[in-house]
């Protein structure tokens, strides 16, 4: 197996470099913004915006333009009923969002090369525990769950060169997440356990910004 593994690997590296075209690039997600930051009155699908939280690859070469993204982030917030309202929730929440991301783009020579098309697929994994608290039933209980799913992006961005092999390359786009999750909750009032599952699929617009240095 590891003979195998390594023969793949060593005709893919003698590949690369047969190409006479090729750039590599490497550097980190300065910014996503998955909303705008806004009241929260119900549980997040993932936070509004993330910082310093992604390695990004690049490699361009005459067979194409390939792209891979790892992402890592751990937040936790709040969430309350609007003013007047007794029927929502309020509680806490915990969360760590996983994420591993392979890719392609294509430039738009038409309009300037500059200016590309791209579209990642993404595997998901997000666990997160918190509390729940009223509604009309006067709900007390304590929630773990564990989602496990895949994320697909399409949208365009544009690569600008701030110094020499540096680059600067916001994305925008719209992201499909679909998403298993199974939750444990624990009645804070009973101390009776009961396991759901559930699945979630959201769409909603996105915006990535990567600096990236070329080696």
């Amino acid at each position: 197996m590891k003979a195998l593994l390594g023969c793949i690997l060593g005709c893919l590296g003698a590949w690369l470099n047969a190409q006479t075209q090729n750039s590599f690039e490497g550097g980190l997600g300065l910014l996503r913004v998955n909303a705008l930051p806004r009241q929260i009155y119900y549980p997040m699908e993932r936070p509004s915006m993330e910082f310093l939280n992604t390695l990004f690859f690049r490699a361009t070469t005459n067979a194409g333009n390939f792209r891979a993204m790892a992402g890592y982030v751990k937040y936790a917030y709040t969430f309350e009923p609007p003013p007047g309202s007794a029927d929502f929730f309020s509680g806490d929440i915990e969360s760590q969002d996983f994420r591993l991301g392979l890719g392609l783009q294509w430039p738009l020579k038409r309009f300037t090369k500059r200016l590309y098309f791209l579209t990642d697929g993404y595997y998901r994994k997000t666990l997160s525990s918190g509390h729940r608290y009223g509604g009309i039933m006067g709900v007390q209980e304590y929630n773990t769950s564990v989602s496990n799913g895949a994320d697909l992006l399409l949208g365009l961005g544009i690569k600008l060169k701030l110094f020499k092999s540096v680059y600067l390359s916001p994305e925008l786009g719209y992201l499909c997440s679909n998403q298993f999750t199974k939750t444990l909750t624990r009645d804070l009032k009973t101390e009776k356990t009961y396991l759901r599952h559930s699945y979630d699929l959201n769409l909603h617009p996105l915006l990535n910004i990567y600096l990236s240095v070329g080696f």
